[in-house]
């Protein structure tokens, strides 16, 4: 393989990488949201308790 190919490939094993942790990124950040509205919900229904 030359060396030209091998870093088109890497490349783009980069940048499909990248995409990976932006994705997991964003799914942390809506668990943490969820988390929040589910403390704030659970807050809710004690208050009424």
């Amino acid at each position: 393989m030359e060396k030209d190919h091998l870093e088109i490939i890497l490349e783009d094993i980069r940048e499909k990488f990248e995409l990976v942790l932006e994705g997991h990124e964003v799914l942390h950040k809506e668990i943490q949201n969820t988390r929040q509205e589910l403390r704030e919900e659970i807050g809710f229904v004690n208050v009424k308790v």
